[in-house]
Parts: C-alpha cells; sequence; structure tokens
C-alpha cells in the first residue's frame, strides 16, 4: 500500500534510496518531492540530475547513467519527471535501473495520476516492493475542512472552525488556492493575535478560487489571453509568490509537452490528453492549444518557465513577473511563437 503524504515525514527518518511519488493533487506531489530532496541531501546526495520521460524518452539511457560513475566521486539524485501516469515499461525501467545503480545514486520519480486498475497491476506492486512509494490522493470535498485544519496548525495560524468553512469556499476544493491563502493569513495575523475569523478570510480571498496557477493555465489552453493576463495580475495583487506560480505552471505545461508529442503522432485528441495525463475540463481546453501549437514550442516555452523562476529567486522579481505576463500573451497564442527568447528556441 503507498504511504500517504502526511506519512512521509515519519518515512523520511530513514529514508531509502528508491522513492516514487505520484497522484492527483499536484500541490501535495510537489510538496512531497521537496521534503524527499530535502532529506536526500541532508543524508549527502548533494549533486541533482534532473530528467523529462516523456512518451519518447529511452529508458535504457536511465540505466546506463545510474551505472555510470560519478567524475567527482559525488553521491547523485537522480530526478526523473513522468508525465502522468507510468507503465509496465516505464515502472520495469526504473526497478533494473536502481538495481543496477551503486549505493551513491538515488532515485526519485515523480509522476501524476494511476487510475485504480493501474494501481492493481502487477508491476505497480513490483514497483512498491522495490522503492518507496507515496500517492497523493485528490482530497474529496468533504475531507477539505480537516486538510485545511492540519495545514493552519503546520503553519501556526490560529483560526476558529468558521474560518476553517471559509477557506474551504474560497478555495473551492484547489489545495493550493487554500495554501495561498493560508500562507497571507499567516502574514497578516502575526504574533500573539487574535484567532483568524471568517470575515478575514472572506476580506482577503474572495478572488482567489478563481485565480490560482491552474485556472490560470484553463486560460492559457484556452487561447484566452486578457483572461490569462487577469488571473496572472490578481495573484500578484494578491501577494502571491512567483515561484508558487512557476511550479504549477510548469506541472500543466509538461502535461502539455507530453500531450503535444502524442497528437504530433497520433491526430487523436482524447488519447493525446489521456497520455499528458490531463482529464476533465482541462482536457477540453488542451484541444485548443494542442491544435495551434508544437512540442518545441511547448518545451521552449517550459524553459523559459524555468528561466523566469530563476530570476524570481535571484531578486530579479519585477522583471519576472513582466517576463510571466508576456509568457501569458505568447502560451495562450495571442503573441507569435516568434515572441520566444532566441536562447530558448531549441527546435
Amino acid at each position: 500500500m503507498p504511504l500517504r503524504p502526511d506519512q512521509l515525514a515519519s518515512a523520511l527518518r530513514t529514508p531509502g534510496r528508491f522513492w516514487v511519488i505520484a497522484g492527483d493533487e499536484a500541490l501535495l506531489i510537489e510538496e512531497g518531492a521537496d521534503a524527499i530532496r530535502s532529506a536526500l541531501r541532508a543524508g549527502g546526495f548533494g549533486a541533482r540530475e534532473q530528467m523529462h520521460a516523456d512518451a519518447g524518452f529511452d529508458w535504457s539511457r536511465l540505466t546506463a547513467e545510474c551505472a555510470s560513475p560519478s567524475l567527482f566521486a559525488e553521491q547523485r539524485l537522480f530526478e526523473v519527471r513522468v508525465p502522468g501516469a507510468l507503465d509496465a515499461k516505464a515502472a520495469q525501467a526504473l526497478i533494473e535501473a536502481f538495481e543496477t545503480a551503486g549505493d551513491d545514486i538515488a532515485l526519485l520519480v515523480i509522476a501524476g495520476s494511476h487510475d485504480s486498475r493501474a494501481r492493481k497491476t502487477k508491476w505497480f506492486g513490483q514497483l512498491e516492493q522495490s522503492a518507496q512509494v507515496v500517492y497523493a490522493w485528490k482530497v474529496a470535498s468533504e475531507d477539505a475542512p480537516a486538510w485545511i485544519r492540519g495545514r493552519l496548525r503546520q503553519r501556526g495560524v490560529d483560526a476558529d472552525g468558521e474560518a476553517v468553512e471559509a477557506i474551504a469556499a474560497c478555495s473551492e476544493g484547489h489545495l493550493l488556492a487554500a495554501a495561498q491563502l493560508i500562507d497571507q493569513l499567516r502574514a497578516l495575523q502575526g504574533a500573539d493575535a487574535a484567532p483568524v475569523t471568517a470575515e478575514a478570510v472572506w476580506d482577503l480571498g474572495a478572488d482567489m478560487a478563481r485565480f490560482d496557477p491552474f485556472t490560470l493555465m484553463d486560460r492559457v489552453f484556452a487561447g484566452d489571453a486578457s483572461g490569462a493576463l487577469r488571473a496572472a495580475r490578481q495573484l500578484r495583487r494578491d501577494g502571491t509568490e512567483l515561484p508558487a506560480i512557476t511550479g504549477g505552471l510548469a506541472f500543466v505545461v509538461r502535461q502539455w509537452h507530453a500531450a503535444q508529442r502524442a497528437y504530433a503522432r497520433s491526430g487523436d485528441m482524447r488519447a493525446a490528453a489521456k497520455s499528458g495525463g490531463v482529464f476533465g475540463a482541462r482536457a477540453r481546453h488542451l484541444g485548443a492549444a494542442l491544435r495551434r501549437s508544437r512540442a518545441g514550442q511547448v518545451q521552449a516555452l517550459l524553459r523559459w518557465l524555468a528561466e523566469i523562476d530563476t530570476a524570481a529567486k535571484q531578486g530579479q522579481a519585477h522583471a519576472a513577473w513582466d517576463d510571466l505576463l508576456t509568457w501569458c500573451s505568447v502560451a495562450s497564442g495571442a503573441v507569435p511563437p516568434g515572441f520566444l527568447p532566441r536562447a530558448l528556441c531549441k527546435i
């Protein structure tokens, strides 16, 4: 049985070298991956090498890299991102790569949603025997208040029961929106302040359920540049930190890239969305994006996001925000792809 995200802290007291984290909640996946990285870094795995395993990925490359000695005799973490779900081929390749690797190699795999049939397969069971598997199940609406109370305790925010219900209503089931709202409440509450009230929540977060990185990407997919820009500007006014936005955007753009490659091969939009791990209403929005773009352009958009994220973390927030607004226009199709920074267009 996979670990739940709330069991991860206990498991990381004695971390293994092979981790798989997947699921239905992007926020919990990314935060879990951060915790695993930190634990492995503390255990000496200071060098990090990243791979993006889309539909055309050569898994033998990972096995070869894991088997090759480090030039500097350092412990290395190989991080593999898989848009969408793993399959039998990927699971077998991951197990073989880890078994080939020496004790100086750790492996972290970050993947998307797996349906119940996939989680009951023989190959998934074999993966659980070899790796420590964490699965972030979707937090149901009836469970959201309990998750919010736990998050408030974790952040040291004192809130009454009505405030918890208000946060749930404001965020409408979006954990990222709830987390951002809680962080802002924490900043406003300060030390030794009275408990947060429902009124304070509504005053601060009435618009946050409508504007998070994932709804912003829905507007990008649909080609709604003005809506995407409005969402980005609202996030900025709300005080949302840029890395929180670029992280969410990057997660969805990786899905877009995988779907774009699948669409180029098959022309089947529904199958392409499934290949990218995009479902429901977002899959319908994705269709417009698949028709107007190419995989190389999407890859360039992903590189550009990484540059924006780096700039924000290096204290260049103003320029990074300007770049993000331009990114939204380009990604939405309002500005031609030729506007992409030339250094990033390795198409």
